[in-house]
């Protein structure tokens, strides 16, 4: 038989508006600090589905879920797994009232229960030996990749082509400060173009950036594409730009998808001196590290670079893709679930 069996998806009803009320009265009561106890509807929903499946193995990729499932730990005897995708309680620390509030009692959870686990997840090193610090938790590394793509290859362009084409993709979140990607492309010049494909996180600030490009030459906005389309579509560009202001911890310390996308889509990669993703850029020679994260050091990093580097570079990502992909990575995880 195989060593793993997955029941069908079993949805958990949101909280009553008996309970939601309950909460924002507390909350009100308690300048924001959400309520660190169960909610009845949540307890009775997951008490039944454990129950019925009676699993070996629980994973929660969600913080809120934990004082749940260390309820009927011991009552159903299953391993408990959290597969955390950042480091919660700094998750939006440059907002003192989230830190005084959500900050805190996401701090409360890890405190409480995060080396009760049997087994954590982190998306990164410096994350991982952040819980070992606060909580004396080990952990294992899973980073955010993506799929394997075989049939996407480097697109390889004569070095007389003189425009360099690049491609940001994300959400428009003002804290990433995607102006700064801007300001370096424009002051580039004609010879570089850079597309910019976002989500709106945030419509007053996706707003702004379209007012901002207007005037631009070389920066423009366009419309984003379907997720699964994203590789496939970015595949056409030279480099995979990414500068993130390292304003919190996770800033700092980002390992995000798209860096991973970069690479299935076979691109050059340029970023800020963020130390996770340099990491895997200079370990794999994917691209240039700027010195920073400012605007200025952006420029300075992509002044210089030519098409025979891109070219390379592009070679390189070709190479590693397999290895750096999803695939690879959930070998590792699944013998992390076989040894428990």
């Amino acid at each position: 038989p195989a060593p793993f069996e997955f029941v069908e998806f079993e949805k958990v009803n949101t909280i009553s508006v008996f309970e939601r009320a309950l909460n924002k009265l507390f909350r009100i009561i308690n300048a924001g600090k959400p309520w660190e106890g169960k909610f009845y509807t949540v307890n009775k929903q997951l008490a039944g589905m454990f129950r019925k499946y009676k699993p070996d193995i629980v994973i929660t990729h969600e913080p809120e879920f934990l004082p749940y499932i260390f309820t009927y730990k011991n009552k159903y005897n299953y391993k408990t797994v959290f597969n955390s995708h950042e480091y919660n309680p700094q998750e939006f620390e440059t907002i003192k009232n989230w830190a005084n509030t959500y900050g805190r009692f996401y701090f409360n959870l890890y405190k409480k229960y995060v080396n009760k686990i049997d087994l954590l997840i982190n998306v990164c090193d410096s994350i991982a030996i952040k819980c070992k610090e606060e909580f004396g938790k080990d952990s294992i590394v899973i980073p955010n990749a993506c799929t394997y793509y075989p049939d996407i290859t480097p697109v390889l362009r004569h070095c007389k082509e003189k425009i360099i084409k690049m491609i940001h993709h994300g959400s428009a979140i003002r804290e990433r400060k995607i102006e700064y990607m801007i300001e370096a492309v424009e002051k580039l010049g004609s010879s570089f173009q850079l597309d910019i494909m976002l989500v709106a996180g945030n419509e007053d600030y996706l707003d702004e950036l379209k007012l901002l490009v207007k005037s631009i030459d070389n920066v423009k906005i366009i419309p984003p594409v379907d997720f699964f389309d994203i590789i496939p579509f970015i595949n056409q560009y030279d480099i995979g730009l990414f500068n993130l202001a390292p304003d919190t911890f996770n800033y700092l310390y980002a390992l995000p998808n798209k860096l991973f996308e970069f690479i299935q889509a076979r691109l050059c990669i340029v970023i800020s001196n963020s130390p996770e993703m340099k990491k895997i850029v200079e370990m794999n020679n994917l691209g240039l590290v700027s010195k920073g994260f400012s605007s200025g050091e952006l420029y300075d990093c992509l002044k210089s670079i030519d098409r025979n580097q891109v070219n390379n570079f592009k070679i390189n990502a070709d190479k590693v893709a397999e290895k750096l992909s999803a695939e690879k990575y959930y070998q590792y995880y699944l013998e992390a679930l076989k040894s428990l």
